[in-house]
């Protein structure tokens, strides 16, 4: 079966021009019916996959005989969540695949969640293959908290997931549940708070479940003192770098790990002594001290003291507004772009079955753009606003010169650290592109 790129890249000009004409938003409603129905896949393709259409097109896709027409509309992210679910009992398995593994959106946005009725009907009666992707991500916030207690016992095995956020009697009650599938999941849960049990199963090689021990689980002094001796990857100091039951004076010691890359993971840690912070304050590697910069404990005078500098060179992608009220502590404040972009992060936490262990940053802005910093070897570790080049930070009672009043999109307190540059991102919303371009200390890329 042809891929999608394949499809594309079979097309000739005469059907790639029919497919322009699919995705003019000024066609008729007749003509993209009979594009529907006569024009090559690839046509179909673009017009059921990378528009919104009208409710009469939306219609004949559901009941078009094409299997593969039906799957594109099933990912199509333009379109409403309550029409794709149309086909969620759709006869094809390769349809319910699709719909299942939700539409493809630029990370770390995430497709809009699907009826919470729906997510419940796939959960009870799809196949775990077709579960195993990005499903979860298609589950609302609402869903997800209520889970771990829904009457229906295939839910409640996913709201397991979230354990690290359950409250004790739901644990208990989960422990105790009448399904022998929840219970397997729970106390599966209860074991990977055991430091013992950690350190008896933790793999000798480089493995995903290695990382996730590590990263996430509880660690006994002998398997960390396990690591520093007897690394099994390049990556495992800086991975128990981060793990918050790392003993005091392994900290200490690795603060002055020879590599950069664990001294900025150790940067991050709450329980960093005030001696380390001041080193690392003044480390000779710009991702450490740009790290070290974002510590809740500095003092604005220390932070001001740090030689940081957010680069400009990576992406920015646009967050859109939180499931729910942010948590902004005393940073929210800060002149600091970075630390005001990681004010509102909550604690990790479980998603839900098969999700990662760690939640995105919240913020209590309605919608801004950041700078996504990637490096090869770690996850994405910095948050940092996109700030004006030339403005100066204004106090809490003025704009950004020549404004009226301040973007609702943008947070205040421009710096010089920050400059407003880089590329659209995709999911960049018009008015906030409109607000940028308006904006004095935005400037043109070369």
């Amino acid at each position: 079966m042809a891929t999608p790129e394949q499809i594309w890249a079979d097309a000739d000009l005469s059907t790639r021009r029919l497919a322009g004409l699919a995705l003019n938003p000024s066609v008729s409603e007749s003509v993209l019916l009979r594009l529907l129905a006569e024009a090559p896949l690839a046509v179909r393709m673009v017009l059921c996959r990378d528009r919104d259409l009208p409710d009469a097109v939306v219609d004949a896709v559901i009941q078009h005989p094409d299997t593969r027409t039906r799957s594109f509309f099933a990912r199509n992210p333009h379109a409403d969540p309550a029409q794709r679910v149309r086909l969620v009992d759709d006869p094809a398995w390769f349809v319910r695949a699709h719909l299942a593994d939700g539409p493809r959106v630029a990370a770390p946005a995430r497709p809009r969640p699907l009826p919470d009725e729906a997510v419940v009907h796939m959960i009870s009666t799809y196949e775990n293959e077709l579960l195993g992707g990005p499903f979860y991500q298609q589950i609302s916030a609402g869903l997800r908290r209520s889970m771990a207690t829904h009457p229906v016992a295939n839910v409640r095995y996913w709201g397991v997931g979230e354990w690290r956020s359950l409250a004790p009697d739901t644990r208990a009650a989960l422990l105790a549940d009448p399904d022998a599938g929840v219970r397997e999941a729970a106390e599966r849960h209860v074991r990977c708070e055991d430091p013992t049990w950690v350190e008896s199963t933790l793999p000798d090689r480089p493995c995903h479940a290695r990382t996730d021990l590590l990263l996430h689980h509880p660690l006994t002094r002998a398997a960390v003192e396990g690591v520093l001796a007897r690394p099994a990857g390049e990556e495992d100091k800086a991975m128990i770098a981060v793990n918050p039951t790392l003993p005091p004076d392994t900290v200490v010691l690795l603060a002055a790990d020879p590599d950069p890359e664990v001294r900025a993971r150790i940067a991050q840690r709450t329980d960093l002594g005030p001696a380390e912070r001041r080193t690392l304050m003044t480390d000779p590697d710009p991702d450490v001290r740009l790290a070290v910069s974002l510590h809740p404990a500095l003092s604005e005078e220390e932070r001001a003291r740090i030689d940081y500098q957010v680069p400009m060179d990576h992406f920015f992608v646009y967050l859109p507004a939180p499931d729910g009220p942010g948590t902004p502590g005393p940073s929210g404040a800060t002149h600091s772009p970075a630390t005001r972009c990681c004010a509102g992060r909550q604690p990790p936490t479980t998603c839900c079955h098969r999700t990662s262990s760690h939640a995105w940053p919240r913020t209590t802005t309605s919608a801004y753009a950041s700078c996504w910093r990637r490096t090869t070897r770690t996850p994405p570790r910095h948050f940092c606003c996109a700030a004006s080049l030339s403005t100066p930070a204004p106090s809490a009672a003025t704009s950004p010169p020549g404004r009226t009043s301040p973007p609702t999109d943008w947070p205040l307190s421009p710096t010089t650290r920050t400059p407003r540059s880089g590329p659209w991102p995709p999911a960049l919303p018009k008015p906030s592109r409109q607000r940028w371009l308006g904006s004095p200390g935005t400037r043109p890329l070369a």
